[in-house]
């Protein structure tokens, strides 16, 4: 998305751990004749370029949520990016837009207040967040994982005594109880792991996503 980055995500960092990731979820705009997955994909296939989703900017996770569905599923939406998430979720809520890829911290009360409809969950578990609501995996759709994940890195050529110090530390911070009871209170799911599993998530990651910036040809100016 950003042609001139100035840095080399994996060139230029030594990864430690992964710590968390925060799925999106799909919410829709109660006043849609919307219930589930399954009617979700009628109505996107019976009004192409009708529907609208929201998100919190062009190249966000949201954006890209919706350009990973609409690519699984051939669907033809319109995206509407807005500098504020407070913004994008009052016009869900009116019907302005349809709908959202939301990240689940920030839709989570407004599901559970009944003011707009969730539909699934873009992750392989159910958040503790919001419990009640399915997966895409539930729902036949696997293909549809979206998730924002955070990880620690350091400047390449940081000494592998020092990384391994930090790795550890962070893996026993994250199987505190506390701390995972808290991480699931905000709708994250406590990751951990090795320096290794990082690199490969990493590539992976840029890999995945590459592709759908690439074809969808999102650009950052």
């Amino acid at each position: 998305m950003h042609k001139q980055l100035g840095y080399d995500s994996e060139r230029d960092f030594a990864p430690i751990a992964l710590l968390a990731d925060v799925p999106n979820i799909l919410v829709v705009n109660n006043d849609l004749p919307i219930k589930d997955f399954a009617s979700f994909n009628q109505y996107v296939k019976a009004n192409p370029g009708k529907l609208s989703y929201g998100s919190t900017g062009i190249g966000s996770s949201m954006h890209l949520a919706g350009e990973l569905y609409s690519r699984e599923f051939g669907a033809k939406m319109v995206h509407v990016p807005f500098s504020n998430p407070g913004n994008a979720t009052t016009n869900l809520i009116s019907g302005e837009i349809g709908l959202m890829f939301q990240l689940i911290p920030g839709i989570a009360s407004q599901v559970k207040a009944g003011r707009v409809r969730a539909i699934g969950v873009m992750s392989p578990q159910r958040s503790p967040a919001l419990p009640e609501v399915p997966t895409m995996v539930e729902l036949g759709a696997p293909e549809l994982m979206s998730t924002t994940w955070f990880a620690l890195l350091a400047p390449k050529g940081t000494p592998p005594a020092v990384l391994q110090r930090v790795n550890v530390a962070a893996n026993e911070a994250i199987a505190d109880p506390a701390v995972r009871k808290r991480l699931g209170e905000l709708g994250a799911t406590p990751l951990g792991g090795t320096p290794k599993q990082l690199a490969d998530h990493l590539s992976a990651e840029i890999e995945r996503w590459g592709r759908i910036v690439r074809d969808a040809k999102i650009e950052v100016k």
